[in-house]
């Protein structure tokens, strides 16, 4: 078997010697085009993973300052400001769970609505509040933003799940 194939000293075949009899029976003649077929899978659970480990820091940053600094940590900011910065909390969880479960298209909705207005709350508290720390946040956060939006169609699941046929 060609080097290329076997990835990890052929350690791919654990993962997706299962799958390659119905591969195969779909008009794919070959392992190659099997796995060139596996291949987009591979990256979708990448950006997914990605999707949570940052949702999850999320979360963690917010929980984080409610045991640092108790049950109204945002006190400084404005009152809808924190009311916002405390639901992140539960939000950002959320976002997880409906990521990981078979509502992902909510999951993917919610992230993206997630990420557009904390970037808008967080460059509002950081020009018109002046609010130093938000600063260094921003621009990873923005950044992250931009992945979301730009990865959306590519992670957009091609079936509805029966929640998102409801109307």
């Amino acid at each position: 078997m060609d080097s290329r194939l076997r990835g990890n000293d052929g350690k791919w075949w654990i993962s997706v010697g299962p799958l390659l009899p119905s591969l195969l029976a779909n008009g794919r003649s070959t392992r190659y085009e099997c796995l060139m077929e596996l291949r987009p899978d591979i990256r979708f659970r990448i950006v997914l993973g990605l999707y949570v480990a940052c949702f999850g820091i999320g979360a963690l940053n917010h929980m984080h300052d409610f045991l640092a600094y108790g049950w109204r940590p945002y006190k400084w900011g404005s009152p809808l400001l924190e009311a916002f910065w405390t639901s992140l909390v539960g939000l950002d969880l959320l976002a997880i769970i409906l990521l990981l479960s078979q509502f992902r298209r909510t999951g993917l909705l919610l992230a993206a609505a997630i990420m557009g207005a904390d970037v808008t709350a967080n460059t509002y508290a950081l020009v018109f509040l002046r609010i130093p720390a938000f600063g260094m946040a921003i621009p990873f956060q923005a950044t992250f933003l931009g992945f979301v939006l730009g990865s959306l169609p590519f992670v957009w699941p091609r079936r509805a799940s029966p929640f998102d046929l409801r109307q």
